[in-house]
């Protein structure tokens, strides 16, 4: 089944909705893991409030994307300018910053990534360091 065929209006333009299904439908071929993280951040970058969005104990989608290793959704702190210094101090209902979610064991899905305990230990210490590195200082505690 393909979605190149789905045309809306009398010029055959189509519409956004259209065209974000056919992106998510590419997405889905690549697999589960990939296509999630690839719908997220298209997403984000079509409806760019979505970042204010919390969910599951008032978490961003950046604090779930921290807190489970999903680096393609973090690195659109990157790209989202001065709003990202209002969005990295932001605790969830724990109190928890996103330094401290990165400081948190990731789940043993993503750990199985890399092979070898030494090696889980050392992405897990450079994925802490790119995150503080993030944070305003005063929000590194």
């Amino acid at each position: 089944f393909a979605l190149t065929s789905l045309r809306m209006g009398p010029y055959e333009k189509e519409s956004e909705a259209l065209q974000l299904l056919k992106l998510i439908w590419e997405d889905i071929a690549k697999g589960p893991k990939e296509a999630i993280e690839d719908i997220l951040v298209e997403l984000i970058r079509r409806y760019p409030d979505l970042i204010w969005k919390v969910k599951d104990h008032n978490m961003s989608i950046f604090h779930i994307a921290v807190k489970y290793r999903h680096e393609g959704i973090y690195n659109l702190l990157y790209e989202i300018g001065s709003m990202r210094d209002k969005i990295t101090p932001l605790t969830d209902d724990n109190y928890n910053n996103m330094l401290h979610l990165a400081g948190k064991r990731t789940t043993k899905v993503r750990l199985a990534d890399v092979s070898g305990p030494t090696l889980q230990m050392q992405r897990e210490s450079l994925w802490f360091k790119e995150v503080r590195s993030m944070l305003h200082p005063d929000h590194r505690e």
